[in-house]
């Protein structure tokens, strides 16, 4: 996918990563302040827990095993660091739920998901309206697709926009196919031309 040419976020990413880097190394040389480089470190750092907690959510009930996830998100490094990013995201990310009070998040050794009951996901609400044939399901399941999912997130993770892609088209299709069943269920307009 990105052999030919790489998603338009990649090289920013990188180069925040560069530069909350040598900020930090200035830190110690030059004494600028070290807030400033865990701030730009923290903003990569949010890009992948945000990716991964709206995989969780989107992915499906039930657990993802932790090399799944860890070859989605950091599908570049070597397993054992690809593992322990994830670790080190998983920990982030329940930390930050638990202090919201959300206790989502289980996991064990081998598999990591969220509890169910507690997530809720516009894409999972315009798919279960979208299953009804009735005329207000189908203009509800039209009314919640707003557009592509996650529209303007990009991860430099071949496997991570692979998925969303696929995803993308799925809901797209999802939705043009509930608008297909509206108009099939519209009673014929009066005026219709033979």
């Amino acid at each position: 996918l990105w052999r030919r040419t790489p998603p338009a976020i990649f090289p920013p990413i990188f180069g925040l990563m560069g530069l909350g880097l040598a900020w930090r190394r200035a830190e110690g040389v030059f004494g600028v302040p070290a807030a400033v480089a865990e701030l730009i470190l923290g903003m990569v750092t949010l890009l992948y827990l945000f990716a991964l907690l709206a995989y969780l959510a989107l992915a499906g009930p039930g657990r993802h095993r932790r090399e799944a996830l860890a070859g989605l998100l950091w599908g570049r490094s070597a397993q054992r660091q690809a593992l322990n990013s994830l670790n080190q995201a998983l920990y982030t990310l329940r930390r930050a739920l638990d202090a919201a009070g959300c206790d989502l998040l289980e996991s064990d050794a081998e598999t990591v998901g969220l509890r169910s009951a507690g997530v809720q996901t516009d894409a999972a609400e315009m798919e279960a309206a979208a299953g009804r044939d009735e005329p207000a399901s189908l203009r509800q399941a039209l009314a919640l697709h707003r557009g592509p999912l996650l529209d303007g997130l990009s991860v430099p993770e071949e496997g991570f926009e692979v998925w969303l892609a696929a995803e993308r088209t799925r809901l797209a299709d999802v939705a043009a196919a509930a608008g297909v069943r509206l108009m099939d269920l519209a009673p014929p307009a009066d005026d219709a031309l033979p």
